[in-house]
């Protein structure tokens, strides 16, 4: 059985010490919603208002990549009260090269707690340990200081800059053979 057909029996569950990622849930649809399109967050991904419209078709566009297990979207969960904090992908996923590429977000008022890393740390040790990728690569902004941090401390190097529509994107890279920090 491959790693595909095993993702559709049953959807993983990562977890740390304070957070629970897990398979997105139709009661997660409005907060990832208002994370996605809240300014804050805007200024840093590549999803728009305008192309989301509504939480019901965020949901949808969530539930055709898991059908077709293109990406992994995991609601990232406060363990402590169940809450969707935010989202954790891999994104991209090619098992025939081993890559993926790496997404997350959080609702502003989960920032600069070090949530962000535990997920990270969380979702890159699934995809090096139970996908079997030989890497995966990230991308930021290049004002996004606290996301550079995160990246950098869950072992992911910078590869230097790309042009993106209106802003400078960072990209970052981690490697199966190095050792991911944890």
């Amino acid at each position: 059985m491959d790693h595909k057909e095993r993702l559709r029996l049953r959807f993983p569950v990562l977890e740390s010490e304070r957070l629970r990622l897990r398979g997105l849930e139709l009661r997660d649809s409005e907060i990832l919603y208002a994370c996605i399109t809240h300014p804050q967050v805007q200024v840093y991904t590549a999803f728009k208002p305008h192309t989301l419209l509504f939480p019901d078709r965020l949901m949808r566009y969530f539930m055709d990549s898991y059908r077709n297990l293109r990406d992994l979207h995991f609601a990232v969960e406060w363990k402590e009260t169940g809450d969707c904090i935010g989202l954790c992908s891999l994104q991209r996923w090619n098992p025939g090269s081993g890559s993926a590429r790496l997404g997350y977000l959080l609702a502003p008022e989960w920032w600069n707690r070090g949530i962000a890393t535990e997920a990270v740390r969380l979702i890159t040790r699934f995809g090096f340990e139970h996908l079997e990728l030989r890497q995966i690569e990230a991308f930021c902004g290049e004002t996004n200081l606290a996301s550079r941090r995160v990246l950098e401390k869950c072992g992911y190097s910078e590869q230097g800059s790309v042009g993106a529509a209106f802003v400078t994107q960072l990209k970052y890279t981690c490697d199966r053979t190095l050792t991911v920090r944890g």
